[in-house]
């Protein structure tokens, strides 16, 4: 892949004519959780793939274990369809991937690149590996956390394609009960898209 390369995962909500403020939030939890989690995992699938030496690797692991919860993967909401069913297509951008990983990686481990292969390795990584195995790793992560609120993760599926509109994945959650909401509520719904950039309904 090269710096201009998206990865695309749909993250739909089945059987949903219409959806609640709460469900709403629920589904851009498990975006932004699901995302997060794909991020270390590749970040994981790194280390062990690079030619470095035990300890190299397990102070690698040490990095990632402590500024995990300070990177946010870089998640890009290309589109919001309204229909059924609801369907969010996230962008992962593979710069932005680039970035959020060398956050995961200390200073001084990054300092150390000048004199290691780990650069060279890294760049091999991004070029041949990123996002190898993506619908593993989120279907562990879906184990590890079926369920978001009242959404629970139903399929992880691959498309065997993906562009910058086509989804390499398509995520599906299902309601597990069906709430009830208020003309109010579609309000704040409304509100949201709008901050962040879509066209409200």
């Amino acid at each position: 892949m090269d710096d201009f390369d998206v990865f695309v995962i749909d993250f739909r909500l089945a059987d949903s004519e219409d959806v609640s403020p709460t469900e709403f939030r629920s589904l851009f939890r498990a975006v932004d959780e699901l995302t997060r989690a794909l991020l270390i995992e590749q970040m994981r699938l790194f280390i062990e793939t690079a030619s470095l030496s035990d300890a190299a690797r397990n102070e690698l692991f040490g990095s990632i274990l402590r500024l995990s919860r300070f990177v946010s993967a870089p998640a890009e909401v290309k589109a919001v369809r309204r229909q059924s069913p609801w369907s969010v297509l996230i962008a992962l951008p593979v710069s932005g991937m680039i970035w959020a990983m060398r956050k995961l990686i200390a200073p001084e481990i990054m300092q150390a690149w000048n004199e290691s292969q780990l650069k060279d390795n890294f760049k091999r990584f991004v070029r041949d590996g990123l996002f190898q195995g993506a619908k593993e790793q989120l279907e562990a992560s879906a184990a590890a956390k079926p369920k978001y609120g009242n959404l629970r993760i139903d399929d992880i599926a691959e498309t065997g394609r993906s562009g910058p509109q086509s989804p390499a994945i398509v995520l599906t959650l299902k309601r597990t009960e069906v709430l009830e909401y208020e003309v109010r509520d579609r309000d704040l719904m409304n509100e949201f898209l709008t901050r962040i950039g879509m066209k409200p309904q």
